[in-house]
């Protein structure tokens, strides 16, 4: 009985008014709950508004949006992972290959059986040391030597032709 009472409750004046005809129809078919319903929600948007609820609605509204980019950014994990391990195989390939490079320059830069570039060098830098011995060695002698061809020179300077005797 009060379910129908609300329902067939009407906000149109039973005094006859001269009101447009649209307004008639507008409040004939309003009833009482729906203009409860109505104003119930006007007072809790005004009081949304009052009290800046807005924000809150802003921060949920930040809050999906993070939680969109981050789903998003979940979805792309596994490309990612398989660009970023083809990126290191090919990165521990070119590791090995350089590592194999630098033992090969360490070797060569350092005594070993006598195979090395150092090997060859030592050997190289004794027999140049041998040579400036030889060549001082050498030096002293054609010194001497000149020496010696001065002596003899003012020797012969000093001999008198026989025919030229008096």
């Amino acid at each position: 009985m009060i379910r129908s009472l609300w329902a067939t409750a009407s906000l149109a004046p039973t005094v006859n008014f001269d009101a447009p005809p649209w307004l008639v129809d507008f409040l004939d078919s309003v009833s009482v709950w729906d203009a409860v319903v109505w104003g119930a929600v006007v007072v809790a948007g005004v009081w949304f508004i009052y009290k800046k609820g807005w924000q809150s609605v802003i921060a949920f509204a930040r809050g999906l949006v993070n939680a969109a980019e981050s789903l998003a950014a979940v979805q792309g994990l596994p490309g990612y992972i398989e660009r970023a391990d083809a990126r290191a195989a090919t990165a521990d390939a070119r590791h090995d290959r350089l590592e194999a490079k630098v033992d090969g320059i360490y070797h060569e830069t350092h005594n070993n059986d006598g195979s090395s570039v150092k090997d060859s060098v030592d050997r190289i830098e004794l027999g140049v040391k041998g040579l400036y011995g030889r060549i001082d060695t050498s030096e002293n002698k054609v010194i001497a030597l000149g020496e010696a061809d001065e002596e003899l020179r003012a020797g012969l300077e000093d001999t008198r032709n026989p025919k030229e005797t008096p």
